[in-house]
């Protein structure tokens, strides 16, 4: 009767304990690394990570609590991964040598059967909590794919950045400038590649200007008449100066860009005429517009993104050097880039 007694005291007394022990569960840690949990300034457990970089500790509140309104923080020392539990008006410990630390300013509560996991796959790692048992999708990729999508991705920054792109343009007005009436006659090109080069300096998330410089391939046609042909040659040089204005959801901006368009336009045509010979004229144009335009860009990394955008320029210019003529022109141009986030 005693020994049942005991068995039953002792049965009773391990399960109290299990029911008012916490859980922290580590994923994506590195394998075989160090995982610490530290309440106020105590460390109150401590495991190794397993090949999947999984780890899952169990501590208890001190005696006195039944439950706790705590702060979450987390460390990457190294190969070590650290959460940091501390209560509400306690001061946290300072890190253990160089750590990066991450604080989440909501308060959590641990009760007597709170189930934490710390996913480390992002530099700001995602914490769940559930008062007990966790579905298994937390401690899985696929369950934690579409909640923290966004996450991983970083924010996009301010600063100054340079970007390069490759894409299509039109001169929408090409094929009436260097064929004339002579249409049934003459072919010309209608998209032409498009190169470009950007250097812009973002102020904040939302506000920025930029400097694009813009070379299109040449525009060429080539017409005949009854006793005549010709070929017709432009070479486009657009230079940009503007603002660019957006928002950011995580790592993805939206902008809109606009402002003055600068152009340089050399239009060589030469003419051949039966029984008469060959004569070539050229004429160069140069002036102030504007432009307009948008885009969106991805950053995959802190210092690399993805962008397309695209827009209308106008060219609007008279001819140099004392010439009879101007240039009365719009672009639209598409293009993917590479921008590269340089310093803040």
């Amino acid at each position: 009767m005693r020994r049942l007694a005991f068995a039953l005291l002792l049965v009773s007394s391990f399960g109290s304990t299990l029911a008012s022990a916490q859980t922290v569960i580590v994923t994506h840690a590195p394998a075989g690394g160090q995982i610490e949990v530290v309440f106020n300034q105590d460390r109150v457990a401590a495991a190794t990570a397993d090949e999947q970089g999984q780890a899952t500790l169990t501590f208890a509140l001190p005696a006195q609590l039944t439950e706790a309104d705590v702060h979450v923080a987390t460390e990457r020392c190294g190969e070590t991964r650290r959460v940091l539990l501390v209560e509400r008006g306690v001061t946290e410990p300072p890190p253990v040598g160089p750590c990066d630390r991450r604080q989440f300013p909501d308060v959590f509560v641990i009760q007597s059967v709170t189930t934490f996991v710390v996913d480390f796959t992002n530099a700001l790692p995602n914490v769940h909590l559930r008062q007990g048992p966790v579905p298994a999708s937390w401690l899985t990729d696929e369950g934690g794919a579409t909640s923290t999508q966004r996450q991983r991705l970083p924010p996009a920054p301010k600063g100054l950045m340079v970007s390069g792109a490759i894409g299509l343009n039109s001169a929408l007005d090409w094929d009436a400038v260097a064929c004339g009436s002579n249409t049934n006659a003459c072919t010309s090109t209608s998209v032409t590649r498009v190169l470009s080069a950007t250097v812009s300096y973002w102020l904040n998330q939302y506000v920025g200007a930029e400097a694009t410089y813009l070379q299109p391939n040449d525009d060429t046609a080539n017409g005949s008449g009854d006793d005549y042909t010709f070929q017709s040659t432009r070479t486009t040089k657009v230079a940009l100066l503007g603002g660019v204005a957006g928002g950011a959801i995580g790592g993805i901006r939206i902008y809109g860009r606009g402002g003055a368009s600068y152009h340089e336009v050399t239009m060589t045509t030469t003419q051949t005429v039966t029984n008469e010979g060959t004569q070539s004229f050229e004429l160069k144009t140069a002036g102030w517009s504007w432009y307009a335009g948008g885009g969106v860009e991805v950053w995959l990394k802190k210092f690399l993104a993805v962008y397309a955008d695209g827009g209308a320029i106008q060219l609007r210019g008279n001819a140099l050097g004392g010439a009879q003529g101007a240039t009365s022109e719009t672009l639209v141009t598409a293009s993917v880039g590479v921008r590269v986030h340089l310093w803040k």
